[in-house]
């Protein structure tokens, strides 16, 4: 009867002390007492604790409580307590901790992508060896230098992600492999000495390919010495370049010459030595030096011409009565004295500088001599006169007293 009397009194009291009002940890809501459940939002996380509903945090939209993502659906993480889809899914990254909780960084193509991790853990514990536990995730081990790198395989230490990888670069594989993606990968060719075939002695982006023959002009010139193959089409033979005829070359059409805006300009254009190849122009400042931007078209496009309108000096060569003659357009012609007939100006300017006028007195042309005053006229021959004449408007050399007969 005392011993019942004690326990009745010991209940009392620990019911008037305030003793705990469900168990300090739990597993489930069963374990808590009424009006209770086992909670595990991110207050609770690491230690799951019976409390009453209200002061238990509920997951938005119904998604479940969770401890960590095996209390979750296969492709979801446990952030904060609550189970919910992974973000950054798909996102660019170059080191695992780019990618967040529950993520990792992997090789997608020809970079990195995020992607929910393959193991997902709660401590080092969880993880196989040469690796660890990080936000949720069994993740390489990082490293600071190859000396971090004891497999065979990853040897090298990859600065942006951390990791250990095969290789850096190409020379970090044998012979005949290149660096892709940090992995070893068999390619045709690293160099030229890979490429046996004689037709493709050159590698390029690891294939063997045919030599490249031009990609500017210069390339042309050294290529074709003395030759008039110095322009290059560098888009030509699948942009290995191909070496045309360059200015001013004598060609039979359009395709001998350089690049697409090149053109065989033939005599019925105004190129006097044509058909010779030109090139085409917006300005003048388009084209070389000695050549114009003539504003006659070629194939709908203006075109750089000589100044001369001869690609070649045609007098080169020609020999002429020194005093007498003058070498034009390549042939030897009388230079126009003061008196000499003529049609035109331009008979009387052949190889002079001044502005001579064929002058037309009384129905008869004759050359005259641009001039200021008598004394700028030629020295008469015996019984000849000359004066400076107003004729026309024009001041001019002529013989007598106006009149060459």
């Amino acid at each position: 009867m005392r011993i019942l009397l004690y326990c009745i009194v010991f209940f009392v009291l620990l019911m008037s002390s305030g003793c705990p009002s469900g168990p300090a940890t739990c597993t489930a809501d069963t374990d808590c007492m009424d009006q209770q459940v086992c909670c595990k939002t991110a207050q609770y996380q690491s230690n799951p604790t019976c409390v009453e509903k209200a002061k238990c945090n509920t997951c938005a939209g119904g998604a479940s409580l969770c401890v960590d993502r095996k209390d979750c659906k296969t492709n979801e993480i446990c952030n904060s307590g609550c189970c919910g889809a992974y973000a950054n899914s798909g996102k660019d990254c170059k080191k695992d901790t780019d990618c967040g909780m529950g993520g990792e960084c992997i090789p997608d193509g020809a970079g990195f992508k995020c992607n929910l991790c393959a193991l997902s853990c709660k401590s080092n514990s969880d993880c196989s060896t040469g690796t660890v536990c990080g936000e949720q995730c069994c993740r390489v081990a990082a490293c600071q230098s190859d000396n971090n790198c004891k497999e065979a395989t990853k040897p090298k230490c990859d600065a942006d992600t951390a990791k250990c990888v095969a290789c850096l670069a190409d020379g970090d594989c044998p012979a005949r492999q290149a660096c892709r993606d940090k992995q070893c990968r068999q390619v045709q060719c690293r160099e030229d000495k890979d490429c046996t075939d004689s037709q493709k002695p050159v590698c390029e982006s690891y294939f063997c390919k045919p030599p490249i023959i031009c990609k500017t002009d210069a390339d042309c010139v050294k290529r074709n010495p003395g030759s008039d193959l110095t322009r290059c089409d560098p888009t030509a033979n699948d942009q290995r370049g191909v070496c045309k005829k360059g200015l001013c070359a004598t060609c039979t059409n359009d395709s001998d010459c350089g690049i697409s805006k090149d053109f065989c300009v033939q005599k019925d254009k105004g190129l006097k030595d044509g058909p010779r190849c030109l090139t085409a122009c917006e300005g003048t400042n388009d084209c070389p030096q000695g050549f114009f931007c003539s504003s006659d078209k070629v194939a709908g496009s203006k075109v750089c011409y000589p100044q001369t309108d001869f690609c070649a000096d045609p007098c080169v060569g020609v020999s002429c009565k020194a005093g007498e003659e003058i070498c034009v357009e390549g042939k030897c012609k009388k230079i126009p004295q003061t008196c000499d007939p003529c049609t035109a100006d331009k008979d009387c300017n052949i190889g002079v500088s001044t502005a001579n006028l064929c002058v037309d007195y009384n129905g008869t042309k004759f050359c005259g001599k641009a001039c200021n005053v008598d004394t700028d006229c030629p020295t008469p021959k015996v019984g000849q006169e000359y004066n400076c004449l107003s004729i026309g408007g024009n001041k001019q050399c002529v013989l007598g007293k106006g009149t060459c007969q």
